[in-house]
């Protein structure tokens, strides 16, 4: 497990990790980070964190400057001396908080939620990776016609003109007799619901690239005219969906 402590105090920073590697030995500390410049810059290169212990306030100034200027999904949990900043955090990843000075206790409890979160989220995955295995498919409707389409196949569910068309990897366009939320919860590990006009594979993604106001621009390996755009918003939700293989 992977941890990251960012704390401008060093005999608090030295304190913490002494706690950590006492009650989970496993725990490796990869990095201990004074500022928010720094924390930055470690971010926007390494995406292997798996824990954030981050003090609220550094002597550059509060920390949540540093998830508002790069993405970051990995849990977080703050440390701090004081309660004024709860409607902050919620913006970002927090799963609970740490007061200084630290005590086993306080420290234990965050690390058996966070140990509990990340087996949740083990235990989705599990069950997404065992339903991609079934070959799920649409009877499409073609000239009083039935004909079976598997999933895989679809690069893409798109709503135009009261309508909703599937289009294949292959370059066919069908019209499906299904709502956007009943395709939407087929497979949602393969398809994403990119906004209220589309449904969008993972694997029809050939890039994504960010644009003005931190909205992301999806690029297809199919050719498709309408340019598909994800909201600030969702971004983050998005990029988390993204990474899950």
């Amino acid at each position: 497990m992977n941890i990251v402590i960012i704390e401008d105090e060093q005999l608090s920073a030295q304190s913490l990790e002494r706690l950590i590697k006492k009650l989970r030995p496993s725990f490796k500390i990869n990095m201990v980070i004074k500022s928010i410049e720094t924390a930055v810059a470690y971010f926007n290169k390494n995406k292997n964190t798996d824990l954030i212990f981050c003090d609220i306030e550094l002597i550059d100034g509060p920390s949540f400057n540093i998830f508002s200027q790069v993405e970051i999904i990995t849990p977080i949990i703050f440390i701090t001396a004081f309660n004024n900043h709860a409607k902050e955090a919620l913006k970002t990843n927090v799963i609970g908080y740490l007061t200084k000075p630290f005590f086993e206790e306080e420290l234990e409890t965050v690390l058996q939620k966070f140990e509990t979160l990340q087996h949740k989220e083990q235990a989705i995955i599990s069950m997404k990776e065992n339903s991609i295995k079934k070959d799920v498919k649409l009877l499409i409707h073609v000239k009083g016609d039935l004909f079976p389409v598997s999933l895989v196949d679809i690069a893409l569910f798109c709503f135009e003109e009261s309508n909703i068309y599937l289009f294949t990897f292959q370059g066919e366009k069908l019209s499906v007799n299904k709502t956007m939320q009943y395709l939407e919860e087929l497979q949602p590990n393969i398809f994403y619901k990119a906004n209220r006009q589309f449904l969008i594979n993972r694997n029809a993604i050939a890039n994504v690239k960010r644009i003005n106001n931190r909205r992301l621009q999806v690029k297809l390996n199919i050719f498709y005219a309408t340019e598909i755009y994800i909201s600030k918003e969702k971004t983050s939700n998005f990029i988390k969906w993204l990474s899950i293989k």
